[in-house]
Order: C-alpha cells, then structure tokens, then sequence
C-alpha cells in the first residue's frame, strides 16, 4: 500500500477561525483518507525549503496581509503544490485560494437586516484591511438595490480585547444615527465596542441599535456583558475541507484552479443583539415575531389571522407595504433559514430537518430549497462539508 502524502499545516491553530479551519481539514481527512498532516508552522523559520527538505508533498497556509508568516514567494519557492486559506486575497496572487466570500458576507448581513424592517443601515470597520473593504462592498451594494443608503464609520483599532474601551468619534456617528438602525461591524469585536459605546450614548441594543458581527466567536458573543452578539458565521470549517479537497487534487497532478475559490458564509447566528422587527406597523411586527417563534412549526398564513384577530388582507396589505413580500413568503423564508441552519450544525437526517424546519414532509423542503437556492438539501450540506443523511 502506498505510503499517504504528507502536508505542512503552516500556521498554528491558536485563534477561534484558525482552529475551524484545521477542523474542516481533520474532518475532511477522516472521511477520504487522501493525506496526513502535521502543523509545522513557519512563523518560526527562517525558510520554507525545510518543509521541502523533510519530505512533505504539500502545503496549506495562510498568508497575511502583515509580515506574521510566509509570503507568497517563500511558498512558490518550494515547489510544492500549496493552497492558501488567508483571507487577505490581492495579497496572494499566484497562489491557488480557498478563502470566504467576504462580499457575500457583507450582502447576507444587509438582507438579514433588510428582512427584518431596517430601513437605516450602517457599517463599521477598518479600510485598511481587504475583508473589511469587501464586507462594507457587499452591504452597502446589497442594501442600494433596495434603495437604502447605508452609512460607514471608519475605525483604525485592532481585533483585540484593549479595543473594547469608549471611542468618541464613534459614539458621536451611533448618535447621528436616526434611530432604530441595523449595524454591521468588521468584527466581533468591533460588534462589542458598538454595543458598549451604544449604551453608553443613552441607546437601546436592539430596539434602537441592532449589531451584527463576523466571525461568531463564542468568547466575544456570548460573554459576560449583555447583550449576547449575533453575528455571521464565516464557514471556516468549510474552508478547511474544500482547501483539503483542492491540495489533494494538486498533489494528484490536476491543474490549479485560475480564481480564487470563494466560500459562501453559512448565515447568521441571530441572538439577542438583533432580535428585534423594525416594523412601523404593530400589527406586521407582530405577525413578523409569531412567524420567528413558530419557525420550526408547519404554520400557515390563517394561523397568523387567527392569533392576531386581523383578517388575512390586512396581513397581505401590510406585508407588501413594509416588506415588499407576501405572508406566506415570509414563513417560507424563515422556514428555509430554519432548515439551513440545522443542515449547517447539526448531522440530523434530511426527513428530520424537514419536520424541525415546519415543512410538512422532506419533499416540500426539497422543493422550497431547490425554488430558492437551486439545489437540494444533501447538496447543499454537501458544499458546506459535512456528511450527508438522506431522508427516509
């Protein structure tokens, strides 16, 4: 039996995103066999010819923006084949990516905010940093073809603990901020800074001010000080498996891919930070909150009309005026969020998601995801790495 590849792992899996990664690499692994790794991180040599000395056929690394690992070139010196999974992507040209679609994250958290009546929209983050630029790119392109402006602060702090202190300048744009507003930080950390400078200014978290972060970082969000952080998960697990399937294929001899490979994020994980409906109309925010709490239920638009005395042409007047869709496509939408997030989470099987997502049966939640998002449920889980569990 041939002796399997062996690939460098050039970065330590210290920090929350880090370690994600390795775990879509392990888990990719323990289902395909198709290499072994080992972490062998070079921010501690002073060349990476010692990884090609010691006998590995490939690499997975994370280049940077900062100097804090190997460049580009240090890694095309080796020879090897080498995926990267840094998120920085005009800084590593030539090299095959597999990184987030940073983009789509900033257009997922516009129409997450969007869907729940925001009409005033901001961004925070620092333009110094590529996934920051294209997260803003994304909501504030996401949020025009609505036609809501968003507004931008831009913040020149770092991603740590000593950021979370009171910032003037960014106290004064969340006071001129009309409220109630939808805010997308950089980061879960600059979501936090938000939420304390917000309370600090007089404003309410949600109900005037509801912060979205990235990353999802159970430290951050769900720490000690409320309120506890929604925030996009960044699929890094998914990154880590697809970067494994790709340096597989390279170290097999298939060609490079000549575009970067981008990862959808997986959604967001909505927690107390936005849940809130910004409906002027009582009625509407009702029925928006009725449908939330009932998600996982196979309600109907009548359901609604029966619990809040209305009959079901006041709820479909009021549902396009505010929100430009009908009842009906609302619980369909929350439905399907519903079923993404345990397709995402959780190794339930497809008949059961089908059931804990309000859907009748698996067919109906078939034919909702393929309406919607063009393939099935087991591929969708698929294309997000995890193991599929067909129905019944």
């Amino acid at each position: 039996m041939p002796e399997q590849p062996r690939v460098a792992i050039t970065f330590y899996p210290t920090m929350i995103h880090r370690f994600q990664i390795v775990s879509g690499i392990s888990n990719y692994l323990a289902r395909t066999l198709r290499f072994c790794f080992v972490i062998y991180p070079t921010e501690e040599m002073s060349t990476l010819q010692l990884v090609k000395k010691r006998g590995f056929d490939g690499i997975i690394a994370l280049v940077r923006e900062k100097k804090l690992g190997p460049t580009v070139k240090e890694l095309l010196d080796t020879g090897l084949p080498t995926v990267n999974v840094g998120g920085d992507n005009w800084q590593a040209q030539g090299l095959p990516q597999v990184i987030v679609d940073e983009v789509e994250a900033g257009r997922t958290a516009a129409r997450y905010l969007l869907d729940r009546g925001f009409t005033r929209l901001g961004y925070a983050g620092n333009p110094l940093h590529w996934p920051a630029r294209q997260r803003e790119k994304g909501f504030v392109e996401a949020a025009a073809e609505v036609g809501v402006k968003a507004s931008s602060f831009a913040t020149h702090e770092s991603a740590s603990p000593s950021s979370l202190k009171e910032n003037t300048d960014l106290a004064e744009w969340l006071r001129r901020l009309p409220p109630p507003a939808g805010i997308l930080a950089e980061h879960d950390y600059l979501a936090r800074r938000v939420a304390l400078n917000a309370q600090r200014t007089g404003l309410r978290v949600p109900e005037d001010l509801a912060i979205l972060g990235v990353g999802n970082s159970p430290r951050i969000c769900l720490g000690t000080v409320p309120p506890t952080l929604s925030s996009i998960d960044s699929a890094w697990e998914v990154v880590g498996s697809e970067a494994a399937r790709l340096l597989g294929d390279l170290i097999e001899g298939a060609p490079p891919p000549t575009r970067p490979i981008l990862i959808p994020p997986a959604g967001v994980v909505s927690r107390h930070s936005t849940d809130v409906f910004c409906v002027e109309n009582p009625v509407i925010a009702r029925a928006l909150r009725f449908i939330a709490d009932h998600a996982s239920e196979p309600i109907h638009v009548e359901d609604i009309s029966r619990q809040l005395g209305v009959s079901r042409s006041t709820l479909e007047k009021g549902f396009r005026q505010y929100l430009r869709r009908s009842p009906n496509a609302e619980i369909i939408r929350q439905h399907l969020e519903r079923a993404r997030e345990l397709l995402d989470r959780t190794d339930l099987r497809i008949s059961q998601i089908g059931a804990a997502s309000g859907f009748r049966d698996y067919r109906a939640l078939d034919r909702a995801f393929h309406r919607e998002m063009g393939i099935s449920p087991s591929a969708y889980r698929e294309r997000r790495g995890r193991s599929t569990n067909n129905s019944d």
